[in-house]
C-alpha cells in the first residue's frame, strides 16, 4: 500500500504543478477574468487533495497576488486599476475560503475512514471474542447434563462469559462471570479471566483457590482497572456434590427450587483487592438435581429501548420461570430462562445474558447440550 500511495502522490503533485503553471502563464497573458477564476480552483483543489491546507492556502494566496499584481502590471482599458485591484481582493478571498473549505472536508474525510476502519478491526475482535468467550461446543463430560444459553445484548457488547471445562480429580469446573463496563476493553479483560481460571482448573478442584489465583493475575495485569465478578463451581458427580464460591457474583440457585444453595458472604468482585478472603461451600445434591449459574442479565433484564421506565425483570420473575418447568433438562431449562427473559426485554435486553444448568445425570454417562 505505501508504494501505491507513493505513486499517487506523485502523479498528485505533477498535476497540481501543471495546473499552477498553466494558471501562472494565463495569469501573465491575459487580463484576470473569470476564466482565471476557474482556472485557480483547479490548483488549490489539488493542493488541497494532495498537499494539505497549508500548501493549499499557500496557492490561494498565491492566486490572490497575482490576481493583484496582474492588473498593475498589465491594467486593461476597460476597467479600472483600482477596480480591477478590488475584484482581485474579492476573488482572493474566495480563493482562500475554497482552500480552507476542501481541505476541512478532505481531513474529515480522511478521518471518518480512518475511524471506520478501526470500528471494523475492533467489531471482527469483538466478534472473535465473544465466541471465545461463549463457546457453544461443551467437553463431554461423565455423569452430567450441562446446557448453556448466552445472549447478547442489543448494542453494546458487554463482558458476560462461561466456562465449562475438565476440573482436577475427576471434577467439572463451571464458571460465569462478568466484568464491569462494556465493548472491547471489557471483552479483553473477560477474555484474560477465562484464560486463566481455564489454566489453574487443572491443578486444583478447589473453587476458592482457583478464585484467589486468578484474582493476583488480574490485579498484576491491569492494578485499579475495573472489576469482574464470577461464580466459580466445581462438580464431582462421583461424590453427587458441588463446591463453589463467589466473587462478587450471585449465588447458584438450586436447579428445580430456585433457592440459592446457601446464604454465603461472597468475596469482593476480582480486582478490587489483594487478596481474597473466603473459603468454598460444599452442597450435596440428591441424584437427578442440578444447579443453575447465570449472569445479573437475568434478574436485571429490561429493554434496550428508549422508553420512561426501565422495569427489571426481578428474582421472583426469574423463579417463577424456572418453577414452571422444574425438572425439565438443562437445556429447556435455559431456554425457558433466556425466552422469559428477552419476552421481558421486549426482544433488545439491555445486558449481556448467560445461563449454565448442570444437572447429576444416571449411571450411565448423558450428552452434553448447548441451547
Amino acid at each position: 500500500m505505501g508504494g501505491v500511495r507513493t505513486r499517487e502522490e506523485r502523479l498528485g503533485a505533477a498535476i497540481f504543478g501543471l495546473l499552477l503553471g498553466i494558471f501562472l502563464l494565463r495569469a501573465f497573458v491575459d487580463t484576470p477574468g473569470l476564466s482565471l477564476v476557474f482556472l485557480a480552483v483547479f490548483p488549490i483543489v489539488m493542493a488541497a487533495f494532495v498537499l494539505g491546507r497549508t500548501p493549499a492556502v499557500v496557492c490561494a494566496a498565491l492566486a490572490t497576488v497575482l490576481s493583484v499584481v496582474v492588473p498593475i502590471i498589465n491594467p486593461s482599458t476597460d476597467i479600472s486599476t483600482g477596480a480591477q485591484i478590488v475584484g482581485a481582493i474579492g476573488r482572493g478571498s474566495v480563493f482562500v475560503g475554497l482552500a480552507l473549505l476542501v481541505s476541512s472536508l478532505l481531513e474529515r474525510e480522511t478521518h471518518l475512514r480512518f475511524a471506520l476502519a478501526e470500528s471494523e478491526r475492533e467489531l471482527t475482535e469483538l466478534e472473535s471474542l465473544r465466541a471465545a468467550l461463549t463457546a457453544p461446543n461443551l467437553p463431554v463430560l461423565e455423569g452430567l447434563q450441562v446446557a448453556t444459553s448466552y445472549t447478547p445484548a442489543d448494542g453494546l457488547v458487554a463482558g458476560d462469559f462461561f466456562l465449562v471445562t475438565r476440573g482436577a480429580d475427576n471434577t467439572t469446573l463451571v464458571v460465569v462471570g462478568d466484568v464491569v463496563g462494556h465493548g472491547l476493553i471489557a471483552a479483553r479483560r473477560a477474555s484474560y479471566v477465562r484464560a486463566t481460571i481455564a489454566l489453574f482448573a487443572e491443578y486444583t478442584e478447589d473453587p476458592m483457590t482457583i478464585l484467589r489465583l486468578a484474582n493476583t493475575a488480574l490485579a498484576e495485569r491491569d492494578p485499579g482497572t475495573e472489576f469482574v465478578t464470577a461464580l466459580c463451581a466445581s462438580f464431582a458427580p462421583g461424590r453427587g456434590t458441588v463446591t463453589w464460591a463467589s466473587a462478587g457474583h450471585p449465588s447458584p440457585w438450586d436447579l428445580d427450587r430456585g433457592e440459592p444453595l446457601a446464604s454465603v458472604r461472597h468475596c469482593p468482585p476480582l480486582g478490587i483487592e489483594p487478596t481474597l478472603e473466603g473459603s468454598s461451600v460444599t452442597t450435596t445434591l440428591h441424584p437427578g438435581g442440578g444447579v443453575l449459574l447465570f449472569t445479573d442479565g437475568l434478574p436485571e433484564a429490561r429493554t434496550a429501548r428508549e422508553v420512561d421506565r426501565h422495569e427489571l425483570f426481578g428474582e421472583q420473575a426469574a423463579r417463577d420461570a424456572l418453577l414452571a418447568i422444574r425438572g425439565a433438562p438443562p437445556s429447556d431449562i435455559v431456554a425457558g430462562l433466556r425466552a422469559a427473559a428477552v419476552r421481558h426485554a421486549e426482544g433488545r435486553p439491555a445486558d449481556d445474558l448467560c445461563l449454565v444448568a448442570v444437572r447429576l445425570g444416571a449411571d450411565q454417562a448423558a450428552q452434553p447440550q448447548a441451547a
